[in-house]
């Protein structure tokens, strides 16, 4: 699989599963951040990871010298996949403007 790509039907899929748990209609604010949710939690995760990598892996337990960045990387690229599948503008690469 491609970890650049989020399928768009996936994040449909999460979001109908979120909201047949939670039950009730969300209020404008809450329908208006659900797109972008999965993008700061990811994002969230990614600074957490560098942070923790940069710390000298205190926090998250890693297999061995590099995994925190690692997972950043990751972390990071598939924030921007999810800004793709949720159809919103992508900042640009490195290296391009």
């Amino acid at each position: 699989a491609d970890p650049t790509h989020v399928a768009r039907s996936r994040v449909a899929a999460v979001v109908a599963g979120f909201m047949a748990g939670w039950g009730a209609p969300l209020d404008p604010a809450e329908d208006a951040a659900l797109p972008v949710a999965g993008v700061v939690l990811t994002l969230e995760n990614a600074v957490r990871f560098l942070t923790d990598h940069l710390a000298g892996d205190t926090y998250f337990a890693v297999e061995g010298p590099g995994h925190n960045l690692r997972r950043h990387r990751a972390a990071a690229v598939q924030s921007r996949a999810l800004l793709v599948a949720a159809g919103l503008p992508s900042p640009p690469t490195r290296g391009t403007r």
